[in-house]
């Protein structure tokens, strides 16, 4: 008579073998895949679990810049320096509705938004910015 052959089905953990009826214990290879189920101790003991939140939080303490302040440098757009904003060239603006002005006609880069808007927060030299207030007059002029 032959001996059986070993069948090649992987058996979970802590099932009984159908031939010898001994518990079978899951190779190493099998550990954390789908297959298999993880015990808690090899949970606790997987690198992921306790190495993913140290370094997690590590990052999140670091400034890309290593200054540390969170301030961060950034260049001014080619040609702020030359054209500049001249606030006081628009100061007659200040007052008229907005309606009345024709803003094609204001220089460079212009941004007109109303007073208490969200509004970015980056900084342009060379932008003219004018404030409205809620009757849709200008309130105010300002570079940046």
């Amino acid at each position: 008579m032959q001996p059986r052959a070993q069948p090649s089905v992987c058996w979970p953990a802590g099932a009984p073998n159908s031939d010898t009826g001994r518990t079978v214990k899951r190779p190493f290879s099998q550990r954390g895949k789908p297959g298999g189920t993880m015990h808690r101790r090899e949970r606790l003991m997987d690198p992921g679990w306790v190495l993913g939140p140290i370094l997690g939080a590590l990052l999140g303490c670091t400034s890309p810049d290593g200054a540390g302040n969170g301030q961060h440098a950034v260049a001014a757009p080619a040609g702020a320096r030359e054209h500049g904003c001249d606030v006081s060239r628009h100061r007659e603006l200040v007052g008229q509705p907005i309606d009345g002005i024709d803003t094609g006609a204001l220089p460079g880069p212009l941004r007109v938004y109303r007073s208490g808007s969200r509004i970015t927060m980056d900084h342009r030299p060379d932008r003219l910015n004018i404030v409205l207030d809620p009757d849709g007059r200008v309130a105010g002029i300002r570079c940046g």
